[in-house]
């Protein structure tokens, strides 16, 4: 490998953790325009605990995460000690998942958390690089389920059966 490759695949990995460090930023922050940087313009979720696997347009990634995350007074997403693995225009980037759910008056108890993986597949577009396709791993969760799942319940409602799972 040359400089100028070993360069190269320095920057390639430095922008695909900072893709994947703004996707879960955006999602605590509640930044849809944020959000909405981190994904080509179609979209591959395989989330099953959050209605399995759906593809999604760029366009419909806003109308999806609102009505979730709303249910929430707050969230945490870590994803960290990212393992990249570049391939031309494509990469895969697994991460650390620990994820948390705060609503303050749940029934239950006010959290909910999941521990697990990210595995995010990335796109070279231009300079930059987006996720097209995302999928989590939990290996486990503790606490309050039921909080979880009522989110899970109020976004269908807002957005029916069909919605995506951003």
């Amino acid at each position: 490998m040359t400089d100028a490759e070993k360069l190269q695949w320095l920057y390639d990995r430095a922008r695909i953790t900072d893709v994947v460090n703004r996707f879960a930023i955006a999602l605590d922050s509640r930044d849809w325009a944020l959000h909405r940087t981190c994904f080509a313009e179609t979209v591959t979720f395989d989330y099953p605990l959050a209605g399995g696997h759906r593809v999604l347009k760029a366009t419909d990634l806003a109308r999806t995460s609102p009505p979730f995350f709303e249910c929430f007074d707050a969230t945490q997403h870590i994803a960290a000690n990212h393992h990249i693995e570049i391939d031309g225009d494509e990469a895969l980037c697994v991460s650390t998942l620990h994820a948390q759910h705060f609503r303050a008056d749940a029934e239950g108890g006010p959290l909910q958390k999941q521990i697990g993986v990210y595995r995010n597949r990335l796109k070279r577009e231009g300079d930059d690089w987006k996720i097209f396709h995302t999928q989590q791993v939990v290996g486990w969760m503790e606490g309050n389920q039921a909080m979880y799942e009522a989110a899970l319940a109020e976004r269908r409602r807002k957005i029916g059966p069909a919605g995506g799972d951003a």
